[in-house]
């Protein structure tokens, strides 16, 4: 039971760490984005995707971080027997598996069109390494998928119930 609690408690300062770590780089880089744009040889497609996709950064961010303290707060209570805490995980436990589910499938059919050729320029990528590559993300996602299963299961199992409710009583 602590180990979900710690797991989750790192991961929520791990987070906000890298929020804060981000929105201070995005700070520091956002002046001189067209300056990295033209060093870049970024074409003009791909120069006005960036900046709507960077315009709201910041703002994204400033989620993330807030998200993290939220996981952070409820992990520091479940590990204190808040009663609360136990449901806060399992919906973080079940959104952060929509996201990994999600994500994968993603990667899957990413990784399936560039093996295939279709996506990008074939000069451009080594099929054997986008085949790889495929296997890989999607390995790393269902090792993910099957601790965030675990977790909600103990979560969710009769054993923690208890140990809340004799906390509580």
């Amino acid at each position: 039971m602590t180990r979900i609690g710690r797991v989750w408690l790192g991961l929520g300062v791990l987070g906000l760490l890298r929020s804060l770590f981000d929105l201070a780089a995005w700070q520091v880089l956002r002046p001189s984005m067209p300056v990295v744009a033209n060093l870049l040889g970024i074409r003009p497609l791909q120069a006005r995707l960036f900046p709507q996709l960077f315009a709201h950064l910041t703002k994204v961010k400033i989620a993330e971080a807030i998200l993290s303290v939220a996981v952070g707060v409820a992990a520091y209570h479940f590990l204190r027997l808040a009663p609360w805490s136990r449901v806060a995980l399992q919906a973080i436990c079940w959104s952060a598996l929509a996201y990994v589910v999600s994500f994968a499938l993603l990667w899957a059919a990413i990784w399936t069109k560039i093996s295939a050729g279709t996506l990008v320029d074939p000069s451009l990528s080594d099929p054997s390494n986008a085949r790889f590559v495929l296997f890989a993300g999607v390995a790393v996602c269902t090792a993910l998928a099957t601790g965030l299963a675990v977790m909600i299961a103990s979560l969710r199992s009769a054993q923690i119930r208890d140990a809340f409710e004799s906390a509580r009583g």
